[in-house]
């Protein structure tokens, strides 16, 4: 593979479920080969030949075929193979070095009443952008990562502990997996990871995630948006019912809240029944009740300031239509960008790739200011002031391409 293993990690296994991933398995096998711990593969039927890929790519790993039937079904069989005191959850699509799972692996040997933790991971091309800190979940079931396409310069080193831990890049115990039944596969795919750690919660384990540790993980490499939004919709139904509700009812406004949302997609000429199907699945299949304790019930929810932002659009991260919301990425090439203030003076500044600003400067109220790009060929960060403030990409948009 030409990769030098660094490190070597006895008690770590790591588990990754791989689904048509051919693209991706270079950087995985980069990635694991870094890391020198051993690694159990569960191939869920790919047909572009994503097993064979990682069979030659990964030496010594193990790589079950099996059928698709979901990611918790295929980390529960890799576990299975497993034998070492940690275990982690990696998945196809993210990545984390040798020096974040020592930090891992030393926390969870100091701190035996932590189940898993996970790194601050950041947005695979855009690494100043968060792409999960941990996470928590709605009054609706939904699980949502914290400070999602949030820009965080300077992210700070404290440990957070929140209701869960993304199953994106984290290590647990095993005896703990193990001892709750591991993944609940009557999810397909989606807050699978949340359904874990709540029930780990009600048996007494918490969680953390440790900012000074980091790793990447690109942004729905794994599914379409419109074929996720039905898996999680169904998730959260069964989420909501296994945990907010009384005697396995929907919570109160989730009903309402859906015929909304499929009465808007019917007006706008868009497919709706899916979504009915969808959620008719889930309630039919039946799901035991848990009950959290209070201390955890009221943590739930999280903080507004961490609600996840929208996901990157044709202008990348930040940037919702042709406007800064409140910041935006560009290639670091010098090129020009015109920004516009409409509503009043907005202040902004200029950062580089490792978050130290460049330049400071304020887009006068009806008036527009010239940006220029660095010229270090890495990224350059645009960002506004934490108002409400309009600030309007006018020129010189950049139209990021798949990777």
């Amino acid at each position: 593979m030409g990769v030098e293993q660094m490190s070597g990690f006895s008690r770590v296994t790591a588990v990754t479920v791989l689904y048509n991933n051919s693209r991706l398995i270079p950087d995985l096998a980069e990635t694991l080969g870094r890391l020198g711990v051993r690694a159990v593969l569960y191939d869920g039927g790919s047909r572009d030949g994503s097993g064979d890929l990682a069979r030659a790519a990964i030496p010594g790993a193990t790589v079950i075929s099996g059928e698709n039937l979901g990611f918790g079904h295929g980390n529960n069989t890799a576990f299975r193979m497993t034998d070492t005191e940690y275990v982690l959850f990696l998945n196809s699509d993210a990545r984390i070095g040798p020096e974040s799972l020592e930090r891992m692996t030393a926390y969870l040997d100091s701190h035996p009443d932590i189940a898993g933790v996970q790194p601050l991971l950041r947005a695979w091309r855009w690494p100043l952008v968060t792409a999960g800190s941990g996470v928590w979940i709605t009054p609706f079931g939904e699980a949502w990562d914290s400070r999602f396409m949030h820009l965080e310069r300077e992210p700070g080193r404290e440990v957070l502990r929140p209701p869960a831990v993304t199953a994106a890049a984290a290590l647990w115990r095993s005896g703990a997996f193990e001892g709750v039944g591991g993944f609940d596969t009557g999810y397909f795919m989606y807050f699978e990871d949340a359904d874990l750690c709540l029930r780990a919660a009600a048996e007494g384990w918490g969680f953390a995630v440790l900012r000074e540790a980091s790793g990447l993980h690109r942004t729905g490499a794994s599914s379409t948006r419109s074929a996720a939004s039905l898996w999680e919709l169904a998730s959260s139904a069964r989420l909501a019912r296994r945990f907010l509700s009384h005697g396995g009812a929907l919570p109160r406004g989730f009903l309402l809240r859906e015929v909304r949302a499929e009465l808007g997609l019917l007006l706008r000429g868009k497919p709706w029944l899916n979504r009915l199907k969808a959620l008719s699945r889930s309630m039919a299949s039946p799901v035991p009740r848990v009950v959290l304790p209070e201390g955890v019930r009221a943590g739930l929810h999280g903080d507004p300031a961490d609600f996840p932002l929208p996901r990157p659009g044709p202008l990348g991260p930040g940037i919702r239509g042709n406007l800064l919301s409140p910041y935006g990425v560009f290639p670091s090439t010098g090129g020009e960008v015109l920004l516009r203030a409409r509503d009043r003076e907005v202040s902004a500044g200029l950062c580089d790739s490792s978050g130290a600003l460049r330049k400071a400067f304020t887009v006068p109220r009806g008036g527009g200011v010239p940006v220029r790009l660095l010229t270090d060929g890495g990224l350059s960060y645009i960002f506004r002031d934490e108002s409400e403030a309009r600030l309007e990409v006018a020129a010189g948009g950049h139209h990021w391409k798949e990777d």
